[in-house]
């Protein structure tokens, strides 16, 4: 079991946890000091990714960044130079394929990066690609095998194909779910919702993108709203773990709650939980947080395993 790496936070935790479990709902999944151990360094873990996007975004970057012909192009630190330089639009279609194609654990951004640049031919820019969607998921399709010898789809993108029918495809429902506009400002505008907060704008967001956008459903719109609030382009966080159609989250959930992976729980039920411990918490996006955390704790709730995907 590895040392805490922020003492004070670990700390916290553990208090909040025994608070919830002893004030609120029992823990069950929680057996032994292995186990709590372990829980409550996941939860560390995910604070810890969630802050390390928000120092990027409140980093300053200089136009370089943007060039996705350096070895070293991060999307996210290029989604934050174009969205504080008023380009809304390239900085969401950024965090949209970082999130499509994912960073893998040999090859980080490779994949993604040798899309985005063509493979440094020419940039698939959000106002080339918003003109003709079916451009880029040809000539995807066409380099299959070039792109992939610059890298991986991310775990969480394990099942995503370069196959037109794949990402042609979420490319093409992508843009149409932008619409005829081709604006992510008035798209963004249209869903806000009736006195909006971070809470209600991150569900109205969710059940339009996870409907209408290919292949991405429940795991992809989470990943992708929760980054677009991360980053800072709109202030939207999630009000739920949103576990119908998740797989290890709720697995992760049921285990903590009842010590069984499998338990016959309702999903408004874990959410109801969930949504009391998130509140207990306190953290910055917490449900991002408990999403992650269980979805890893319960791959080995008694043997802490560093997971980076």
């Amino acid at each position: 079991m590895r040392p805490p790496k922020n003492a004070a936070l670990v700390a916290k935790l553990r208090a909040d946890l025994q608070n919830f479990d002893q004030n609120y709902t029992s823990l069950n999944g929680i057996q032994n000091a292995a186990e709590f151990d372990c829980f409550v360094l996941q939860l560390e873990d995910s604070i810890r990714r969630v802050k390390y996007v928000q120092t990027i975004a409140l980093k300053a970057h200089n136009v370089g960044c943007t060039n996705p012909n350096i070895s070293g192009f991060d999307p996210l630190s290029a989604a934050t130079y174009y969205l504080v330089n008023g380009n809304i639009d390239e900085a969401a279609w950024l965090i949209f394929l970082a999130t499509h194609f994912g960073k893998d654990k040999k090859n980080g951004w490779g994949l993604m990066r040798a899309v985005y640049s063509g493979l440094g031919a020419h940039t698939w820019d959000w106002a080339t690609v918003s003109a003709a969607p079916q451009l880029l998921g040809q000539w995807v399709a066409a380099n299959q095998v070039q792109l992939k010898a610059h890298g991986n789809f991310g775990n969480h993108r394990k099942y995503a194909s370069l196959k037109y029918l794949g990402t042609g495809v979420t490319i093409d429902s992508y843009v149409d779910w932008i619409g005829p506009q081709q604006s992510h400002i008035l798209k963004f505008a249209k869903l806000e919702p009736a006195n909006a907060t971070a809470r209600t704008r991150f569900h109205s967001f969710y059940r339009s993108f996870s409907r209408q956008v290919h292949g991405f459903a429940r795991m992809g719109a989470f990943d992708f709203l929760t980054m677009i609030g991360k980053v800072g382009i709109l202030n939207i966080e999630p009000d739920l773990i949103y576990i119908k159609g998740a797989t290890g989250p709720a697995s992760g959930a049921k285990l903590l709650f009842a010590n069984n992976p499998h338990a016959k729980i309702s999903n408004t039920r874990l959410e109801a939980d969930l949504g009391q411990l998130e509140g207990l918490l306190g953290v910055p996006f917490g449900m991002q947080v408990l999403e992650d955390a269980l979805c890893n704790w319960q791959k080995s709730p008694n043997n802490y395993i560093h997971f980076t995907g």
